[in-house]
């Protein structure tokens, strides 16, 4: 346990010393094809996430959305206990695991897009019961798009300061259009302990992982003459749940930071999860029930208040962009809604002793 502690402390301290040019969610944790591709049904047989936000909509900012999916190769390898509930046990001490993502992003006047998919391949090795090592590696297709009829430029703006669209903005545009492919790797370590017993609620789960993104460098420029290589986006990440012995409160802590040529951007929170209800152990009748309460803050940007609330095998996230960046005055303070809605499988709510689990 003290080196678990140490884990995170360090991983935290690696994160806040750094000081992203892509797209984001502020409910990171449940994008896990965006964050690292090792993340790729790290946790869960099957996991269907439809991720949506709003960002500075008042200045015709930001609309992202995303459907991913992620699933283990070999359900097979996961075999269901007799008589049990979404039970399993581990077959093997290793496994594939894949997944799909759609991903759409839209912005500005002059309706500059991003389209993506992707598919993602990791590889999860079991180091003992509580231990594991994930390696993952992601590629797609991407497409950005720019509409020039919609953009303003100095050049237009004559010696009175009025703004003329008749005058030529001076820029010659090779293709309105840019279609490349993108690829990104990682590795993630994760460290998990079930309940011993239902009533102690002493879980235990931790994750702490590194990825490199853009790492053909893709040019991505619509102006002719230029070049717009697109820089590497190295992103560190941690993660942990811990429960709270003899109660039904789990408390969770998160960090991520992201570097991308000059940019740079770090977030972190924290939240207190309440099991309302437990899953009936033989019959599935009775659902399980949580919700989770807590508070993300993007850093020299926005404050961040979440809610989640999960009933068996869904789960609905919704958290707001309280804005505090420079662009507060023109917000004022007004973000971005964010919606998670997911599925997922094995049920999170079950007890079950202490059997060899695989990767969960």
């Amino acid at each position: 346990m003290k080196n678990y502690i140490s884990l995170f402390i360090i991983s935290f301290l690696l994160c806040i010393s750094a000081n992203a040019q892509d797209s984001h969610f502020s409910q990171y944790d449940h994008s896990p094809l965006t964050i690292n591709p090792a993340l790729t049904a790290v946790d869960k047989n099957l996991h269907l996430v439809v991720h949506h936000k709003d960002q500075w909509k008042s200045l015709n900012g930001y609309r992202t959305d995303e459907l991913s999916f992620e699933m283990r190769f070999d359900p097979t390898s996961w075999i269901k206990i007799k008589n049990r509930t979404a039970m399993y046990k581990k077959k093997d001490q290793k496994g594939f695991a894949f997944g799909i993502s759609l991903f759409s992003d839209k912005a500005g006047d002059g309706n500059m897009q991003k389209i993506s998919g992707t598919l993602s391949l990791a590889y999860h090795l079991m180091l003992d019961e509580n231990n594991r090592v994930s390696v993952g590696f992601l590629g797609g297709a991407k497409q950005r798009s720019i509409s020039p009829g919609g953009l303003r430029y100095n050049s237009q703006y004559g010696a009175t300061g009025a703004y003329d669209p008749t005058m030529t903005s001076g820029e010659i545009y090779k293709s309105n259009n840019v279609t490349y492919g993108d690829y990104s790797a990682g590795v993630c370590y994760s460290y998990g302990e079930e309940n011993k017993y239902m009533e102690s609620n002493d879980n235990k789960s931790f994750k702490l992982g590194v990825a490199f993104d853009h790492l053909s460098r893709p040019d991505q420029a619509y102006i002719l003459e230029k070049n717009s290589k697109g820089y590497l986006k190295y992103t560190l990440h941690a993660q942990t749940l811990l429960g709270i012995k003899n109660s039904s409160y789990s408390i969770g802590a998160s960090v991520i930071s992201m570097i991308q040529g000059s940019q740079n951007e770090i977030s972190m929170g924290m939240l207190l999860k309440y099991r309302m209800k437990e899953e009936s152990k033989y019959t599935g009748i009775k659902k399980g029930m949580a919700i989770s309460l807590g508070c993300f803050y993007r850093f020299k940007d926005a404050v961040i208040p979440y809610v989640q609330y999960e009933l068996a095998r869904y789960a609905i996230g919704i958290s707001y962009d309280v804005n505090l960046s420079g662009l507060q005055n023109a917000t004022t303070g007004r973000g971005g809604l964010e919606v998670t809605l997911r599925f997922f499988n094995p049920v999170p709510f079950l007890f079950q002793k202490k059997v060899r689990a695989s990767f969960t």
